[in-house]
């Protein structure tokens, strides 16, 4: 028989396990960070060169249509693993909700552009009602959730229309998404946000997802201690939303219009532009996209290169790219510092991260509000270097 122990010796074991778990846990931060970083750097590749690669092709019908097909599959690959690396994100802890005052309208500009696409592909009809309200979120979490119930929807919509939009709720804004797919029935409903549920319906594509999005839709709203609710018709289509506080309606960030026009600020033909990328293969690729486009492209892999090369070229950069992460344990925040006095005022800087969103964002503050997830689909790449070359 063990003897007991004493009080004293409860509280040391007591406060071991504890210091090994949050050793633990810090472990896993650290490699899920790795492993979202270095996982998503060869997509990143592919789907820029991808891009490059388009541009020379457009008149050989059958080169096209096998891109196309490669740029599917990437989706795909992205998607799922995206799926896998947030699923192990939020089961491990590593993930702390940013409470801001965020417009909705700004959300709702950025999936205006990635899904006005996708919803035509499939002959959709994509709406969303305007609103000038102001919610207390995560941006990035809200963004995540509304882009799984929005992909969801195009997918699982075989016809009609999908609909974003939103309404009051007592002190709460009801963020909606509504479309006209197969539907569930009633006793579908306590299932669909399990990790892995995926309903049997031959109306459902169930094979370009693991039934990870609504798992991930419960959890972030979890986490953010949103409302999720759903209501359903068999055969004529669902309504997926979320209730999140109303925030303060001052605030300072503009609303940004995501939506390419014709003056003479939304030409990107001859810009130049600072790429800063310690990843070879990523580097070659975005530098080919950015040379497609007619920029000129001056490439560094670290803040001490980039400022060398800045001197040595006599270059001015109309905007700069950089990863966040880069060799040596730099960020892209200290290379972009190092080379602020050979910087003109206002310049725009765009980082890139294979890393968690939200522990980016985080470190970026409001100092940078420009960043995008690895892969980069080139068309909202080239959209944000419209948008801030036209200020």
């Amino acid at each position: 028989m063990a003897p007991e122990l004493t009080p004293t010796q409860e509280l040391a074991d007591a406060v071991a396990a504890r210091a090994q778990a949050e050793r633990e846990n810090k472990a896993k931060s650290r490699f899920l960070a790795a492993a979202s970083h270095d996982l998503r750097q060869p997509l990143q590749a592919l789907r820029l060169l991808n891009a490059a690669l388009q541009e020379y092709l457009l008149s050989d019908d059958m080169a096209m249509n096998i891109l196309h097909d490669s740029e599917r599959a990437l989706e795909v690959m992205d998607r799922l693993l995206g799926s896998l690396l947030d699923i192990s994100k939020i089961d491990s802890g590593v993930i702390v909700p940013d409470l801001r005052d965020v417009r909705i309208a700004d959300i709702f500009n950025d999936l205006r552009g990635d899904f006005l696409r996708l919803a035509r592909e499939k002959n959709l009809e994509f709406i969303i009602v305007p609103s000038s309200a102001v919610v207390r979120t995560d941006r990035i979490l809200l963004d995540a959730i509304l882009r799984n119930l929005l992909a969801n929807a195009v997918r699982y919509s075989g016809q009609g229309k999908i609909l974003l939009g939103c309404r009051r709720a007592d002190e709460a804004l009801r963020i909606e998404v509504w479309d006209t797919g197969a539907g569930m029935r009633e006793d579908e409903l306590d299932n669909i946000f399990d990790e892995f549920y995926q309903i049997g319906s031959p109306d459902r594509d169930s094979s370009q997802g693991l039934g990870l999005g609504l798992a991930i839709v419960r959890a972030y709203a979890r986490l953010l201690r949103h409302t999720v609710k759903v209501r359903s018709w068999l055969g004529k289509g669902s309504v997926f939303s979320i209730e999140a506080p109303l925030g303060n309606r001052v605030v300072e960030q503009e609303t940004r219009h995501d939506e390419a026009g014709d003056s003479p600020g939304w030409k990107i033909k001859d810009c130049r532009v600072l790429l800063i990328e310690d990843d070879p293969p990523a580097l070659d690729a975005m530098q080919k996209l950015l040379g497609v486009w007619g920029m000129q492209v001056l490439c560094a892999r670290s803040g001490i290169e980039a400022a060398q090369s800045l001197t040595r070229n006599n270059f001015t950069p109309d905007i700069v790219i950089t990863d966040y992460r880069l060799r040596d344990g730099e960020t892209g925040i200290a290379a972009i510092d190092r080379i602020a006095p050979m910087l003109g005022e206002n310049i725009p800087v765009i980082f890139v991260t294979g890393d968690t969103l939200v522990q980016v964002r985080a470190a970026l503050g409001t100092r940078f509000m420009y960043l995008l997830q690895k892969p980069v689909a080139p068309g909202k790449l080239r959209v944000l270097i419209r948008n801030l070359l036209a200020g």
